[in-house]
């Protein structure tokens, strides 16, 4: 199955079912085992809460966490990591990361379409890619997101987790992706580009220091 891509192959999304084995997603692995641990026997999806420092100890500075905005309109970073901050060029907390993370993207809608099957609940994210949208082409990652819950009964938050990753490796899980539906348009909109990112990267950084 061919995952869904940006035209120039930069980046690509994948979804996965909650249950996929952990080992499937290799270096990840301890933190979807962490993830699937916090559940508990009786809860679908952990919440944020049930999370502590100490867990996350050797992924420190590589974890965001996105409170998703009611109607599913967005992401907002409620924690972005310091080695993130250094990865994407921008420390994007309090900031839409659906928006800002397709800013300068060829994949823009491709992400959306993935956003949007997260949103469900139902599925582990991973992702992979270069920065070269941003200028930053130096830069290859590789991430997984796994869906978090407030209250137990909707999906309120994404956990984040990255980490460097060779240029050209294929890190993709060892196991058959879920298709992701596609939902948005393809070309009504074209990527506000790398300046504009770093210029509201900037003023938001300014507003939150203030």
């Amino acid at each position: 199955m061919s995952p869904e891509k940006a035209e120039d192959t930069s980046w690509a999304f994948y979804t996965y079912p909650l249950d996929a084995p952990a080992a499937a997603f290799a270096e990840f692995a301890p933190m979807v085992d962490l993830w699937r641990a916090k559940c508990g026997a009786n809860q679908r999806w952990p919440a944020w809460r049930d999370f502590e420092l100490m867990d996350f100890e050797g992924w420190w500075g590589q974890i965001g966490v996105g409170e998703i905005v009611p109607g599913h309109r967005g992401v907002n970073a409620i924690l972005w990591g310091t080695r993130l901050t250094e990865w994407w060029g921008a420390d994007l907390t309090k900031r839409d990361l659906v928006e800002i993370s397709i800013l300068g993207s060829p994949a823009y809608e491709q992400q959306i379409d993935y956003y949007k099957a997260m949103f469900t609940g139902e599925r582990i994210g991973f992702n992979q890619g270069t920065m070269e949208s941003l200028d930053r082409a130096f830069i290859h990652l590789k991430v997984v997101e796994l869906p978090l819950s407030s209250d137990g009964v909707m999906p309120s938050h994404l956990l984040t987790a990255a980490m460097p990753c060779e240029p050209g490796s294929d890190a993709v899980p060892a196991m058959e992706p879920l298709p992701i539906p596609e939902i948005t348009p393809r070309g009504q909109r074209q990527p506000a580009g790398p300046d504009y990112f770093r210029a509201t990267s900037a003023a938001a950084t300014a507003t939150h220091s203030a």
